[in-house]
């Protein structure tokens, strides 16, 4: 287990994993070692943070076996729903949300990528992407794989082979995009946190105005969704109202005037979100100075938030309560 953490604690930080973005694991005797659902890359040395599953039925579950399916997912703590591609490839397998990485999956037009990467197209998070994943490794062990509209994979021997590859890869991608904002400047920018009066959340005016209203990745849907209102007056009062219609971290976007407050349910939830929506908002802004961004479709969102792993991890931070 002590490789595994060292690498989620490598990985974790907000420029490589926001929110519980990202996961990794280690193959050995037989064993999946994968982060748990619902969890942060940098925690995993917390209890439950870590799912450990047999490797051969989440192999059989990438293959189609619907009772290993059921079986996998039964674990707890419940695997990542990405279990099904960590079963492929090499020993050890570090998947992130790399700023660099991202803005290069979601550009609208090809940029330069480091040499033998591998391109997947976008498909919602889970056995479909994985399959897509399969096609693209082939008979290959090590290799980097570039999910449009995601993120990236390094499928590596070693966990130092897995950090030194996903720096280096986030690294070449930024060199296309000089402007990118310095999220964790941006996070520190970002005004005070402020508790909602009867304590069931809490919420934070983003410091950018205006947005798209699209998502360019998964996340941030999740994460980040966009609740359009005319304007933001009694923000304790409408903050409570989305959260309860919600119940999940939700942007309220004013049309009068641009401004955009992110609620939570708890202030550890609004962390996490905050991460992702301002990583959303730093890598938009570097594809909009490049030529703009590839959104996912319109009716992608509604199928993120109905997959059963976002219902799971729904149900672990309302099973927790405000925190506020």
């Amino acid at each position: 287990m002590e490789r595994l953490i060292r690498l989620g604690s490598e990985l974790g930080g907000v420029g490589f994993a926001q929110g519980p973005g990202g996961n990794v694991s280690i193959k050995e005797g037989g064993r999946l070692r994968v982060k748990a659902s619902g969890k942060r890359l940098r925690e995993l040395d917390l209890p439950d943070a870590i799912s450990d599953v047999s490797l051969d039925l989440a192999a059989r579950a990438l293959a189609g076996d619907a009772t290993a399916d059921v079986e996998l997912f039964a674990s707890r703590p419940r695997p990542s729903l990405e279990a099904y591609f960590h079963a492929l490839g090499a020993a050890t397998v570090a998947h992130t949300h790399a700023v660099g990485a991202v803005i290069a999956a979601c550009a609208a037009s090809a940029v330069p990528l480091p040499l033998n990467t591998l391109l997947v197209d976008y498909v919602s998070p889970g056995r479909g992407l994985a399959l897509g994943v399969e096609k693209a490794l082939g008979d290959r062990q090590i290799a980097s794989v570039l999910l449009k509209s995601h993120g990236l994979i390094v499928y590596a021997n070693t966990v130092d082979d897995a950090i030194r590859e996903t720096i280096a890869f986030d690294a070449f991608c930024r060199r296309s995009f000089p402007m990118v904002r310095d999220l964790e400047a941006a996070l520190r920018e970002l005004p005070a946190v402020t508790a909602l009066s009867d304590g069931t959340g809490a919420y934070v005016e983003l410091t950018r105005r205006e947005s798209s209203g699209k998502y360019l990745c998964p996340d941030a849907v999740v994460f980040a969704s966009a609740f359009r209102v005319d304007d933001l007056g009694d923000l304790d009062a409408q903050v409570r109202s989305a959260l309860a219609t919600w119940g999940r971290p939700v942007i309220l976007h004013a049309k009068k005037d641009g401004r955009r407050v992110l609620a939570g349910r708890s202030t550890d939830e609004l962390q996490q979100a905050s991460e992702v929506a301002l990583a959303h908002d730093v890598i938009e802004d570097a594809l909009l100075g490049a030529g703009g961004g590839r959104y996912l479709p319109d009716d992608e969102p509604a199928k993120i938030l109905n997959l059963p792993s976002e219902k799971y991890r729904l149900q672990l931070t309302g099973d927790k309560g405000a925190s506020c």
